[in-house]
């Protein structure tokens, strides 16, 4: 168990993360970005004494479960519905906590395509350690013949040979290692969960590009040696940023993995949509909107840009559109995810700047104070942060 207080899976499986302080599990927990109380013992019935208390402790350092990005509180009681205006929402406990997953979105964030926004249709890969090599040629037993010949002397002709260095198989504590250590970002990052050593292989609505395979089962497909959903962070600016890796026994696997994230994303012509109860996306605050449906609609876009820090980059730009109608009044949100496919040799970067924005229905005029709208330069300047360090590390393990 680790002694820093981080954001880790939920022992208890009620929800997706659950806050370890360094000591014990804590009250707090996030499903899909946004925080919650829910106590590790919940039932209130009487026992007797226990050497240890039941309900966990919080240390004094942090007081509480960091705030994945800044938060916006809002009135408890409902505002009055006057005539010709609209009701305010009330976003769920006073803050909306937005996680970055992964696309190749984790995750959080993780690591898949998507953030997690809710419970998504989605199916898990029973994926194969082993893979039955291909174009071995079959072996033929032959019956050997002896021949009685004049003995000859002859030169050999001199052959030169090609010699070929094959760089070891990667693994993932060394992707672990390569990842953005505290010294290599602002002060003003906070840390918000820890590198996923073991991602998940999924495809489904809300899980992969337009439906389809997540980065994960993509880079399985080509053959991926090995894989981490790298740790995400809270950004000076809003929204979150996280940095994952991909292993490949040669830099044409690499290449293949960019193709076929491509190729997803440019063959999704019709948008996919999915919806999500407010149960699961739980935006509104208890008492509100209890029984509403959110819809998400995906509009992502792929192209190869030209770069001088790597070998390739594939950007992909994603705007989820979420929507939903609670007693006669409309409410509304977008979601941009920037993921860069970042290639080196035969390691692919995959960064990914998360946040949300463009509210509308909530009361308030504009934007709250922690909406974030990722753009390029944003991202451009966020992977620059880290990039070096991280190419370095990789140079040093002799993995390019």
């Amino acid at each position: 168990m680790m002694n820093a207080g981080s954001w880790q899976p939920d022992p208890t499986h009620r929800h997706e993360l659950r806050w370890w302080d360094g000591n014990e599990w804590s009250d707090h927990v996030s499903d899909h970005g946004v925080a919650g109380i829910d106590a590790l013992h919940p039932m209130a019935t009487w026992s007797p004494p226990a050497a240890s208390p039941t309900a966990p402790v919080i240390s004094a350092s942090p007081t509480g479960p960091p705030p994945v990005m800044p938060t916006m509180t809002i009135a408890a009681t409902p505002p009055v519905a006057a005539s010709g205006r609209r009701r305010s929402g009330v976003i769920a406990a006073g803050v909306l906590a937005v996680v970055g997953l992964g696309i190749g979105g984790v995750v959080l964030f993780g690591g898949d395509d998507e953030p997690s926004t809710g419970t998504a249709t989605s199916q898990t890969l029973a994926v194969s350690s082993t893979v039955a090599p291909t174009g071995v040629p079959t072996s033929t037993a032959t019956t050997a013949v002896v021949t009685t010949v004049a003995t000859t002397t002859s030169t050999a002709p001199t052959t030169t040979v090609a010699v070929t260095t094959t760089l070891p198989g990667a693994t993932v504590e060394q992707l672990v290692e390569a990842m953005p250590q505290a010294d290599d970002v602002p002060a003003s990052w906070f840390l918000a969960t820890e590198p996923n050593i073991a991602p998940e292989a999924s495809f489904g609505a809300g899980v992969g590009y337009c439906g389809g395979d997540n980065a994960m089962a993509r880079a399985l497909t080509v053959g991926a040696d090995a894989a981490i959903n790298g740790p995400s962070f809270d950004i000076t600016a809003g929204g979150s940023f996280s940095v994952d890796a991909y292993a490949f026994p040669t830099s044409e696997g690499a290449a293949a993995f960019l193709q076929a994230t491509e190729a997803q994303v440019s063959g999704c012509v019709t948008p996919a949509t999915y919806e999500v109860p407010e149960s699961e996306f739980d935006m509104f605050e208890p008492g509100y909107g209890d029984t509403a449906t959110w819809s998400f609609v995906e509009f992502p876009t792929a192209t190869y840009a030209v770069t001088n820090d790597a070998d390739e980059l594939l950007q992909i730009t994603m705007d989820t559109a979420v929507s939903t109608t609670d007693g006669g009044y409309d409410y509304g949100l977008t979601i941009t995810d920037q993921t860069w496919y970042e290639q080196h040799g035969r390691v692919v970067l995959v960064y990914n700047l998360y946040g949300w924005w463009g509210l509308t229905g909530f009361g308030d005029e504009g934007d709250p104070e922690w909406a974030f709208q990722p753009t390029l330069q944003a991202a451009t300047d966020d992977s620059a942060v880290v990039r070096t360090q991280i190419v370095m590390r990789l140079t040093d393990m002799g993995l390019l």
